[in-house]
């Protein structure tokens, strides 16, 4: 409730000098201090970051789309999916080494939840999974998120991810990266 209460309180706020969406809920569960984007997160729990996570969204969105269009909301964009939190050795933007067993059921689990809760947007990560970069994942934002998950909101690539496809080797200019994402699932480059 606490959490729900501060994110109604931020959207009010947000609202009022004209932000419509924010990027947040921050839900990359990891287990690892040293990663320096923890502080942003609510837990190294899977099922306490979903719920945490869902409190967040509806505290920025409120319970239902028609709540949403009032004019003291903001839009939630659940980040960074996924598996963004489990870098080697706590390093930002370094290698996520985890099977698909651990990638489904523990870092992909909230933001099932708080899509649930009715965000509207979602954000891609950096890193790559299985060698393929996020922001360039068919089968994650695809297969998984549209088709699998019905999710009909949109997804925003974080800064500057779909030009560092360049720099992970799978697109040799902007023009191939930006095409890439876009057949990916990603629908804005922030």
């Amino acid at each position: 409730e606490m959490v729900r209460l501060a994110c109604e309180v931020s959207a009010r706020e947000a609202a009022a000098d004209g932000v419509h969406l924010t990027f947040s809920p921050m839900i990359d569960l990891t287990r690892d201090p040293r990663w320096g984007r923890i502080a942003e997160g609510y837990s190294e729990d899977t099922h306490l970051m979903g719920i945490m996570g869902a409190a967040a969204v509806r505290g920025y969105q409120g319970e239902t789309a028609k709540e949403l269009a009032r004019p003291h909301r903001i839009g939630a964009c659940v980040k960074t999916f996924a598996g963004y939190g489990g870098p080697e050795g706590g390093r930002d933007y370094h290698t996520v080494e985890i099977s698909e067993r651990t990638l489904t059921e523990i870092y992909i689990t909230p933001y099932h939840t708080a899509l649930n809760a009715g965000a509207v947007s979602l954000m891609t990560a950096f890193h790559d999974y299985s060698g393929v970069p996020a922001t360039a994942d068919a089968g994650l934002f695809t297969e998984l998120l549209r088709k699998q998950w019905q999710f009909d909101g949109f997804v925003v690539s974080d800064w500057d991810a779909i030009i560092e496809l360049i720099e992970h080797g799978i697109a040799q200019d902007e023009r191939a990266a930006a095409t890439l994402a876009l057949n990916a699932g990603v629908d804005m480059e922030m």
